[in-house]
């Protein structure tokens, strides 16, 4: 009997054995594309997204703005107030293709206008109204998991601002964000210029900082970013009291191509303001003399949008600016010996030139 019991006690033991390791088998199972399919989806409503307000981005002159979570646990955005047509991007994974997004606006500062461009309904490139109410809508999620919409502002000032969040199911809603506005600032070439530079040789571009009114902005600190051929000998500059600064820019010595120069000026409230600007590296210019009966051509070489002087005989010269990089210059003159003097932008030499 006793050895009937501990036969029945081992087979228990063992029995419950297989079932902890089957228990163990069914969890290792669970993929990561699984929790990625479900992590977002509303608790009772499967058809709903319930994600953090950040998932949202807007977007303000063709840039994306973040919503970026600060210190205080509050996420928060900067728009520009000369904004008049916005939008949103809502990005997720091909998980969750054919969701819906309900997005709220509220705390829409009094006075200011605030009208969002509705679509068709499951629309994933409008927010549609559908049953929401007051300044909320839907997206529905297209085959990549992303979908975008608009909306219009009018009557804003830096004192204006809203609130945004995503509601769920069952009273679910995520933490709000606080998007405010402000004066964008204005970055501009401090000339008219075609920006060109010759390998091997630094350039240097001016710019200038004013405001919405055209003030100057004195002692502002900006952002440089470049990318392509180039150098940049600082990634930050600060401009002066005339509100100007300077971009220094090097290439290596047999270095061609297109470089991006990208300026990019913060507010004190968040607000980006940015520009782009290409410069393109030439090897230097050249130039020959070809002699004919009564004449004489100089031929210049990779020389566009500069300056060429001609200088020959007593007070006798051309003065052009090279529209293409190979420009011709022909001067008709008595047969005889001349001395001539080429300068293309900045560098100059001279040759005895005999015309037959």
């Amino acid at each position: 009997m006793f050895k009937n019991l501990a036969i029945t006690r081992a087979l228990r033991a063992a029995l419950a054995l297989l079932l902890s390791a089957t228990a163990i088998t069914g969890v290792l199972q669970t993929s990561p594309a699984d929790a990625a399919a479900t992590a977002l989806i509303c608790g009772g409503d499967n058809t709903r997204i319930c994600a953090p307000v950040t998932t949202l981005k807007l977007t303000d002159r063709g840039t994306e703005v973040a919503l970026v979570t600060g210190t205080d646990g509050v996420a928060a955005a900067t728009l520009s107030s000369d904004a008049k047509d916005l939008g949103g991007i809502f990005k997720t994974s091909a998980d969750y293709a054919g969701k819906f997004v309900h997005i709220q606006f509220f705390d829409i500062t009094k006075g200011m206008g605030f009208t969002v461009q509705a679509g068709a309904a499951a629309s994933s490139t409008a927010c549609d109204p559908g049953p929401a109410s007051g300044n909320g809508c839907y997206l529905k999620l297209d085959s990549s998991g992303s979908a975008t919409f608009n909306f219009s502002i009018s009557n804003v000032t830096t004192a204006s601002k809203f609130s945004i969040q995503i509601s769920g199911s069952a009273g679910w809603v995520s933490k709000a964000a606080i998007v405010s506005f402000d004066t964008p600032t204005k970055i501009a070439p401090s000339a008219q210029r075609v920006a060109t530079g010759i390998s091997g040789k630094p350039v240097t571009l001016g710019y200038l900082l004013t405001d919405k009114a055209g003030a100057v902005l004195a002692n502002a600190s900006v952002t440089l970013a470049t990318s392509g051929a180039g150098k940049l000998s600082s990634t930050t500059a600060t401009s002066d009291t005339k509100g100007t600064f300077d971009v220094l820019l090097t290439s290596g010595a047999a270095e061609v191509g297109v470089q991006t120069l990208t300026i990019t000026v913060k507010s004190a409230k968040g607000l980006i303001s940015q520009i782009s600007e290409t410069i393109t590296w030439k090897p230097a210019p050249t130039y020959s003399v070809i002699l004919s009966s009564g004449q004489f051509k100089v031929r210049i070489l990779n020389a566009s949008g500069m300056p060429v002087l001609v200088k020959y005989g007593a007070e006798k010269w051309v003065l052009l600016v090279a529209k293409t990089d190979s420009e011709n210059v022909i001067v008709r003159t008595a047969k005889g010996s001349y001395s001539v003097t080429v300068q293309i932008d900045q560098t100059k030499s001279t040759k005895t030139v005999v015309v037959p």
